[in-house]
């Protein structure tokens, strides 16, 4: 998460705002939604929507001009996972 804090540091000196948060579009109107939870809560779940565009499944910038992704991919989590926890 050390990105994720110099981007806070530097975004919000630019006056745009950095989340930790996955981000998708819909592709007929362009319009973003955010999804915002700590680590481990469903961010990419939620983003994986066969009806919208993944920006991006963690770190996002908001700025007036719209939403980027600070990673620059999707990076799902697979530690310890097993069907019984699921």
């Amino acid at each position: 998460k050390g990105v994720l804090t110099l981007m806070m540091y530097h975004m919000t000196a630019r006056g745009q705002l950095c989340l930790h948060s996955s981000a998708t579009e819909d592709p007929r109107t362009g319009a973003s939604t955010l999804f915002f939870g700590l680590s481990g809560t469903g961010k990419t779940t939620l983003s994986a929507d066969p009806n919208r565009l993944l920006i991006g499944d963690d770190e996002h910038v908001w700025t007036e001009n719209g939403v980027f992704n600070v990673e620059g991919g999707c990076y799902a989590k697979c530690q310890n996972l097993s069907k019984e926890n699921e």
